[in-house]
């Protein structure tokens, strides 16, 4: 979940891009508020504990960061920074109809 400040950020970077068909991505920054549930998970993913699906790229990026391995990792409500880029596909119309975005936390 982003926070209030990240959310606005995106919404008004969405809107400078999205009726402007010269424009396709934008790279900015946001703050995710993290649950108990999902650090717990992505500790112990990290771990090699838990299940044995493949990890997703935000679950893989949040152990490599080092974000799992912290102490106290089921913390409610952590800040974790993150790099964020969004990318808008386009019709043949150049109207927006999918939004890919992608999460790498920063140190």
């Amino acid at each position: 979940i982003m926070s209030e400040a990240s959310a606005v950020n995106y919404w008004e970077k969405y809107g400078e891009i999205a009726f402007d068909a010269s424009q396709k991505a934008v790279l900015t920054t946001c703050v995710l508020q993290t649950s108990a549930s999902v650090r717990s998970l992505v500790h112990r993913a990290a771990k090699g504990l838990g299940d044995a699906r493949p990890m997703s790229s935000s679950r893989m990026a949040l152990a490599i960061s080092g974000v799992a391995d912290q102490p106290s990792p089921s913390q409610p409500g952590r800040p974790v920074r993150c790099c964020f880029s969004f990318t808008l596909r386009r019709d043949k119309y150049k109207i927006p109809l999918g939004i890919i975005g992608n999460f790498i936390p920063t140190p």
